[in-house]
C-alpha cells in the first residue's frame, strides 16, 4: 500500500542493454549499459522510496554497481526523494553515500517538481554531461532531465 516510483530509460542512436533491475527494499533501480562509438559506459535510472532508510540505499547501491568496476564511468539519475535546494547536514547522507562509491553531484538548474523541489538528480562518475536541462512533463508532477553524454 505505498505509493512508488518507477523508472525509465529513453536512448537515441545507442545500442544499449539492460545488465541489472534493483528492486531492494526502498528502491528501484535499472542499470543499463550504454555503447557509443566514442566510449561505453553505464547508466542507472534509480527511485528512492522517501521512507528508504541508509542502510537500504547503502545496499541497493552496492548491489546495482557490484556487476560493473569501480572505475567505470557512469551515470545515476533519477528521483532520490533527497531536495538538493535544501540540502543540510542531515540530507546529505545520500549525496556521502554517492560519493564514497565516486560520484559527483551536478548542479541542477531549476526545480525538478511542480511544487518547486529539487527531488530529481543526477550523479556522474568518469564522465560528463552537458546541456542539462529540466523539461516539463505533462503526465506527472516530476519533470524530466534531458542532458547530453560526453566520455
Amino acid at each position: 500500500n505505498v505509493r512508488g516510483g518507477g523508472d525509465m530509460v529513453s536512448v537515441r542512436n545507442q545500442a544499449s542493454g539492460l545488465l541489472h533491475v534493483c528492486r531492494n527494499p526502498g528502491v528501484e533501480a535499472l542499470l543499463v549499459a550504454i555503447e557509443t562509438v566514442a566510449a561505453d559506459f553505464c547508466l542507472c535510472t534509480i527511485y528512492r522510496h522517501p521512507q528508504s532508510t541508509r542502510p537500504q540505499f547503502r545496499v541497493a547501491i552496492a548491489d546495482i554497481f557490484a556487476s560493473i568496476p569501480s572505475n567505470s564511468p557512469a551515470v545515476l539519475v533519477g528521483d532520490l526523494n533527497d531536495d538538493q535546494s535544501t540540502q543540510n547536514s542531515e540530507s546529505s547522507w545520500i549525496v556521502d553515500v554517492l560519493k564514497d562509491c565516486g560520484f559527483v553531484d551536478e548542479v541542477i538548474p531549476s526545480p525538478t517538481t511542480d511544487f518547486g523541489s529539487t527531488l530529481d538528480r543526477v550523479f556522474c562518475r568518469n564522465i560528463s554531461i552537458s546541456s542539462l536541462a529540466v523539461t516539463d512533463c505533462p503526465f506527472s508532477d516530476h519533470d524530466y532531465l534531458a542532458f547530453s553524454v560526453r566520455v
